[in-house]
């Protein structure tokens, strides 16, 4: 997908994407497992296990990612290093900015074709 992305983009053209974060979900599953915003209401979820496959099988995921992860990936893919963290709903780039709808997309990452 990401060569994809880098294959359709112009020389310039900057690929951003937002997902939860793997480190903030184990975090939260370590200290406080019920206080996820993409729950709407917790009262059914029993246990931190199945706040875990629910995050997993409610939006068909197949992979989660942290920073290290979704960097490496985006490092192998024909981007290289041409990325750089970012901020929720802040870019360089005013198109790209305040684009986020999910509360828990706290993971963002601005990879640039060059």
């Amino acid at each position: 997908m990401l060569n994809n992305c880098h294959a359709v983009l112009k020389k310039g053209g900057v690929f951003r994407i937002a997902t939860f974060d793997l480190d903030e979900m184990i975090n939260k599953y370590q200290n406080n497992w019920a206080d996820q915003c993409w729950i709407p209401s917790h009262d059914f979820i029993q246990n931190r296990a199945e706040m875990l496959n629910i995050a997993f099988t409610w939006w068909d995921h197949k992979w989660l990612y942290n920073k290290e992860e979704l960097s490496r990936r985006i490092r192998e893919s024909n981007f290289g290093d041409n990325l750089r963290i970012a901020k929720k709903n802040i870019s360089e780039i005013p198109e790209l900015s305040n684009l986020e709808t999910r509360d828990n997309s706290n993971l963002i990452i601005e990879a640039i074709k060059v």
